[in-house]
């Protein structure tokens, strides 16, 4: 009558170590255990790695938004300078005239 059967040892690189010397289904298990973790971090990094360049994404549409709010009131500060340059040269002119003086005899 033939007794059970042993599982076979496979030896990692040849050490003679209790770690070394796995059957196949440990191995498989810890394979499986090492490579769970692996998928578990590589997974969590992935979302890191979304999360923090949407948050770059939203933060350079702010600073962007912004310049462009910064260009618009430049721009207009423009044309009331122009507006305002055109009014005093307009205003001289009367001044000078002496139209208004006219206006402001007592």
């Amino acid at each position: 009558m033939a007794g059970p059967e042993q599982a076979t040892e496979i030896c990692f690189l040849y050490i003679d170590h209790w770690l070394t010397r796995l059957t196949k289904s440990e191995w498989a298990s810890w394979f499986q255990a090492i490579f769970s973790v692996v998928a578990i971090l590589a997974s969590a990094g992935a979302v890191y790695w979304q999360v923090t360049r949407q948050r770059r994404e939203r933060e350079q549409e702010a600073v962007q938004a912004k310049a462009q709010a910064i260009k618009d009131i430049a721009e207009s500060l423009e044309h009331v300078d122009k507006w305002v340059g055109a009014a005093n040269g307009l205003a001289s002119e009367t001044f000078e005239g002496g139209e208004v003086s006219r206006f402001l005899r007592f």
